[in-house]
């Protein structure tokens, strides 16, 4: 595996507060593609770290996430070493 596939991808994602256990509890149930993390803010942003490998298929998962519930990624980062 290349050091590219070894970088954390991180996403900062923003849902409706009351949609917020629906939303982590489906990322989690994908058992391995992302730690998320919800933000002090209180705001309903939601810190997703991931691989860049897994990088497609938690595009997928959020794009169906999003035809359910407002999903709005603020950040997609593929971060630094």
């Amino acid at each position: 595996m290349t050091d590219l596939h070894r970088r954390p991808l991180r996403v900062v994602c923003r849902v409706p507060r009351d949609r917020l256990y629906h939303f982590r509890y489906t990322l989690e149930a994908h058992e391995g593609l992302c730690l998320a993390s919800t933000l002090p803010s209180g705001d309903g942003r939601v810190r997703l770290l991931t691989s860049q490998d897994r990088e497609e298929e938690l595009e997928h998962l959020l794009a169906a996430l999003a035809r359910e519930m407002p999903v709005t990624v603020e950040s997609w980062d593929a971060g630094a070493p």
